[in-house]
């Protein structure tokens, strides 16, 4: 009597592996084909470790892009010998966060003894969100190797449930380095105010990334009578990266408070790497900054209407447009050429006829500033044209 074509497939490649073959097929045949089945092959081989690393980056974004369509198909490669594409199929299954391939990457992990594969698998597993697989990721929080205890409890936070938070809680008082960085990462996602002592404690750490991480993490768990502390801890630190990831943590929770301190340092900070952190900070509180920005812009002096600008251009604010559209008028020549490049970088189309002109000016500078903001504009317009269905 012949053998099931399925139960061939066990006996050649061992159970976990035709698991990840027959899923695929029953999901094939399941689902609608909206891809090309042989062009999908093609980009997956692309991701060997044969192929340049361009090929390798349009192979794994048109995968991507392809969306459900290509599970089936990455699910079949994560039975490849080339370790290098196996972990690329593993990422970008991460990215696509099906809850199919679920079984599969747990699958992988078990039989896979390379550090690199079980990694990308725990990552994958945290991107997924899935609270099935708490308990998998859980039981690798405590493995003997240091680099999966790591990724093991980034993945703890990525699937951000407060199931999570004892756990973390034991990492960083038994465990070192990278694990207690990630824990401390993990636990402004899954944690609440009763962590922030903790985070706090941190920010006085040696090791500048445990700061930066906790400076972070509190972002996400801290409340506005933090303020008066984060600030304080922003005056004694000495690093400018550490110092950012605290003015974007009191940009999302400091309101009018921060907001307000902010504006003072932008406008009189002794030095420019004040005025940097600053408008980081602005940045962060997002819509909540832009009307005190405009209010700069009005009334401020030319160097303070230069930082107001550039941070309502990178905020994209459409409520600065006539405000800058007014500054065209404007005497100063530094006015002038602020409100043109500003108003390209925005993109706007509907203000390239007020630009026009300004290709023809007399001043070289306002004019060439004129031809490079219609040219931004353009172009952002025919990206937007391009992507319309």
């Amino acid at each position: 009597m012949r053998a099931p074509a399925g139960l061939k497939t066990m006996r050649r490649l061992g159970c976990a592996a035709a698991v990840c073959m027959l899923l695929a097929a029953e999901l094939r045949s399941q689902s609608e084909p909206p891809v090309d089945p042989q062009q999908i092959r093609a980009q997956i081989k692309h991701l060997g470790q044969w192929y340049s690393e361009e090929f390798q980056k349009e192979a794994s974004l048109f995968l991507t892009r392809s969306g459900k369509g290509s599970v089936p198909y990455l699910m079949e490669a994560l039975n490849d010998e080339d370790l290098s594409r196996q972990a690329r199929v593993v990422e970008i299954l991460g990215n696509l966060r099906d809850a199919n391939a679920r079984l599969p990457l747990i699958l992988l992990y078990q039989r896979e003894k390379s550090i690199l594969i079980r990694c990308k698998v725990l990552e994958a597993l945290g991107k997924s969100r899935d609270a099935a697989v708490f308990d998998f990721v859980a039981a690798r929080v405590k493995d003997g190797n240091l680099r999966i205890r790591a990724f093991a409890v980034w993945a703890m936070g990525e699937l951000r449930t407060p199931k999570a938070v004892p756990l973390l809680m034991e990492v960083i008082k038994s465990d070192a380095g990278p694990p207690v960085i990630a824990a401390i990462d993990a636990l402004g996602k899954c944690g609440g105010a009763r962590q922030v002592p903790l985070l706090m404690e941190y920010l006085r750490h040696w090791d500048v990334q445990t700061r930066y991480v906790a400076a972070l993490s509190l972002g996400e768990l801290a409340n506005r009578e933090m303020v008066p502390a984060l600030f304080e801890a922003l005056q004694w630190e000495t690093h400018i990266d550490v110092q950012e990831a605290l003015a974007k943590s009191l940009g999302k929770i400091g309101g009018k408070e921060a907001i307000s301190r902010f504006l003072e340092i932008l406008k009189k900070g002794p030095y420019p790497f004040d005025q940097r952190v600053a408008a980081v900070g602005l940045r962060a509180a997002g819509t909540q900054a832009v009307f005190p920005l405009l209010e700069l812009l009005e009334r401020g002096s030319v160097e303070d209407k230069l930082q107001a600008a550039k941070i309502l251009v990178s905020l994209k604010s459409a409520g600065a447009v006539p405000y800058f559209l007014k500054m065209l008028d404007s005497e100063n020549t530094t006015e002038r050429l602020m409100a043109v490049v500003s108003l390209g970088d925005l993109g706007d189309a509907a203000i390239d006829k007020r630009l026009e002109p300004l290709s023809a000016s007399g001043e070289l500078i306002i004019r060439q500033a004129a031809w490079e903001a219609r040219r931004k504009i353009h172009a952002q317009q025919s990206r937007r044209d391009s992507e319309r269905p």
